[in-house]
């Protein structure tokens, strides 16, 4: 057996996003990709109202459709995995991670906030010829300093730091 767990696609909605808008949105990115929803075998979200509000939530809207077409005999049976995001956030607090991000943080001021710290540490990465020489941790999509972003830059330069 092959199982396969990917990332279906971002969608940016304009306006609304109601539960119709986001079952839309989710039989679209199938449809186009050819998938077989009775191959379907769980939903994670973000655990939005929206999306997990019971009987009418875009979860149910979606197995609702699934029904409609026949092809999912364990429809009750697929996973659903609600507040994923909320998820992440236990593990920090309960792994006491804000002490490593704040850790990570200082660092990452140091660096980023003093040009010739700044320059030094991108001539240390060239020394080391490390594949990371010339990496910020300012996201030039957003111009500026994303946690997210930055955790993930100071985590790939772990042993250069």
């Amino acid at each position: 057996m092959n199982i396969t767990e990917d990332l279906l696609e971002f969608v940016s909605f304009k306006g609304t996003t109601t539960r119709r808008d986001i079952k839309g949105a989710v039989i679209n990115c199938t449809q186009s990709r050819h998938i077989v929803l009775k191959n379907l075998v769980g939903i994670v979200t973000d655990g939005a109202p929206s999306i997990v509000r019971k009987n009418v939530g875009a979860v149910t809207l979606i197995f609702d459709h699934i029904k409609a077409l026949g092809n999912n005999s364990n429809i009750f049976e697929m996973f659903i995995c609600h507040c994923f995001l909320q998820l992440e956030n236990l593990y920090v607090q309960v792994l006491n991670m804000p002490h490593m991000i704040k850790v990570a943080v200082k660092v990452i001021n140091l660096i980023e906030n003093n040009p010739l710290k700044h320059r030094q540490f991108q001539e240390y990465l060239r020394k080391l010829e490390s594949e990371y020489t010339g990496m910020s941790f300012i996201s030039p999509k957003f111009g500026g300093f994303r946690r997210g972003d930055c955790l993930l830059r100071f985590w790939k330069l772990g042993e250069e730091i």
